[in-house]
């Protein structure tokens, strides 16, 4: 894109990543975040089932003694 020109709608179309096909107005941060939350692939608040399924299956193990640290559980959680 030349500098100091607008972007035209060709250029503000495009594929993102893993073949993620973002276009419309704003930013590309802001597209690819519509577009992101549009398929259930970000989440901006964790809804609680799916959270209930990730404590009660991979990390299941992490409460087999009654406990975990927050630093533990933030690491396991990274992980998946």
């Amino acid at each position: 894109m030349a500098s100091g020109a607008p972007p035209t709608r060709t250029q503000r179309t495009g594929r993102v990543g893993d073949g993620l096909r973002v276009d419309g107005h704003g930013s590309l941060v802001e597209r690819v975040v519509r577009k992101l939350e549009a398929d259930g692939r970000l989440f901006k608040r964790y809804p609680r089932e799916l959270l209930n399924l990730e404590f009660n299956g991979p990390l299941a193990p992490l409460w087999e003694c009654g406990h975990v640290a927050l630093a533990e559980l933030w690491e396991a959680c990274s992980r998946i």
